[in-house]
């Protein structure tokens, strides 16, 4: 009896070691601006894509500029018809220069991700 419930042991954690994560975390699939992207025209929000569902009332955006000088941001909201998707309004328009995304979310099933990317606009 007891070699059987060892070796049921043994199989149990060679299964929990080997099988694929059930909860991965959550990851960046696109964003507008788009990573490394020279835009023409600023925009007037930025919108973020995951490959989860995210919380918008949990979802941390911000923005600097070149100088790491913080622009004002309104607060996310969720994407219209998809709930892997934020909006966050700009306060003001962007000048020509290059900027740089942070964001943090938290997925429906609990875990912190973190990322950032930058992005610019061109004169």
């Amino acid at each position: 009896m007891l070699r059987h419930v060892a070796a049921l042991a043994i199989a149990a954690m060679f299964f929990a070691i080997t099988a694929p994560g059930a909860s991965a975390h959550t990851m960046l699939e696109q964003s507008w601006p788009r990573a490394g992207e020279a835009v023409a025209a600023a925009p007037t929000s930025l919108r973020l894509r995951f490959s989860e569902r995210v919380e918008p009332a949990l979802t941390q955006v911000s923005l600097a500029d070149a100088r790491g000088e913080a622009i004002a941001l309104g607060a996310p909201q969720p994407g219209v018809g998809n709930r892997r998707m934020v909006s966050v309004p700009l306060g003001r328009a962007l000048l020509a220069g290059e900027y740089e995304v942070s964001w943090r979310v938290i997925s429906a099933d609990g875990h912190a991700s973190t990322g950032r990317f930058r992005f610019s606009v061109a004169p």
